[in-house]
Parts: C-alpha cells; structure tokens; sequence
C-alpha cells in the first residue's frame, strides 16, 4: 500500500522512493513487477517521432555549438542535452519551449557546471535523434563534417 501511495498518489518516481525508503532502486523496481503495479516511469512518457523542420533546423544550430545527442547504456535511442549560461536563460527557454513535446521536465534545471552557473534541459531518449546522432557522432565523439556543415547552412538560408 506504502508503494502504490508514493508511486501513484504521490508521483515520486523510484529514486525518490528508494531515498525516502532506504531501499535500492533495483529493489523498488523488481517489487512493482511482483506486485504488478501499474507504474510508468516519466521516461517511458510517449514522446513524438518526427521533428519538425524549425526542430530540425534548431537542433543541427544548437548541436554545433551548445548540445550534444548522448545515449545513455541502458537506452535504444539518443537524448538531446542543452546548456546555457545563466545569462541566456531566455535563449534557453526558448530553446525548451521548441522541444517541450519531447521533454518530461517542463522547466529549465540550475546548476554549477565548472564553476558557472548553467541553465539546461535535456529530452527523453527518442528515435527521432537516431538519425542525427549515426550521422554527427562517430564512436561517440562529435565530429562536424563539410556535409554537415552545408545542412546547417542549408536549414539556416531557409
């Protein structure tokens, strides 16, 4: 009953509840599955499979210079990682506000980041950045080709 109260009633998701409850993850995991719990984490949230052409005109700019797709070990698909300095919140936020349909958080993180102060966003994983990811990303390393180069370019004389 416990369980079913932090997962449905409160919304906490597993960490919360492992923190709270000084149980693993893994333990709070394995007993849904026993007890069948209708639970679905804010990462298995169904996100769209498409981008639109200002998304994708948005995300080949901003991995040029401020993102990065990155896929995390236990994903199929990549993510897309924003950050900004705290002086660019608005550009950020505006940012978030093009890729609101594929994030579960709706609101720009705080954080130090190598002695800055960093606003960030990140999305679910998607397939709708596969494509990008296998054509930038080359054993995980960004690397921005001529070709790429002309697509942005490309998308930024439309």
């Amino acid at each position: 009953d416990e369980l079913i109260n932090f997962l449905i009633v409160q919304k906490m998701s597993q960490s919360e509840i492992s923190r709270k409850t000084g149980h693993s993850r893994r333990t709070i995991s394995n007993l849904i599955k026993i007890y069948e719990i209708p639970y679905k984490s804010a990462w298995a949230t169904e996100y769209p499979s498409t981008f639109s052409d200002i998304q994708k005109q948005v995300l080949l700019g901003t991995l040029f210079g401020d993102a990065c797709l990155f896929k995390f070990p236990t994903c199929k698909y990549p993510s897309l990682l924003v950050y900004h300095a705290e002086s660019q919140k608005d550009y950020a936020q505006l940012k978030l506000d093009i890729w609101k349909d594929y994030t579960y958080k709706k609101d720009l993180e705080h954080a130090n980041r190598d002695g800055a102060k960093k606003v960030s966003f990140r999305t679910g994983a998607n397939i709708v950045f596969d494509a990008v990811y296998k054509e930038v990303y080359k054993n995980g390393i960004k690397i921005v080709t001529q070709e790429y180069l002309e697509k942005l370019f490309q998308h930024s004389r439309s």
